[in-house]
């Protein structure tokens, strides 16, 4: 075809991985944005009034590990430059 360049199957095969693998990226992104807010929501919902609830409940209430929710809780901290979660 005049105008149009001819593009070998495996450049093509690599390209369509590449856009697989930034989708899948971004969907993961996606996926840790809605975790640290729900995370950062639940952590205002336990500690307004005093009331503080541990790592462990908050995972439980997200689906994750207490460890999880300690690491979301120090970027938050971090993002904010909050000292302490009270």
């Amino acid at each position: 075809m005049i105008g149009h360049p001819r593009i070998p199957p495996a450049d093509l095969a690599h390209a369509l991985e590449l856009t697989r693998q930034k989708a899948r990226l971004a969907a993961e992104r996606q996926r840790i944005e809605a975790s640290h807010l729900a995370a950062a929501q639940l952590i205002a919902e336990y500690t307004s009034g005093g009331g503080g609830q541990t790592d462990e409940v908050i995972a439980g209430h997200l689906g994750v590990s207490a460890r999880t929710v300690r690491r979301v809780v120090g970027e938050l901290m971090t993002e904010l430059g909050a000292r302490s979660r009270c």
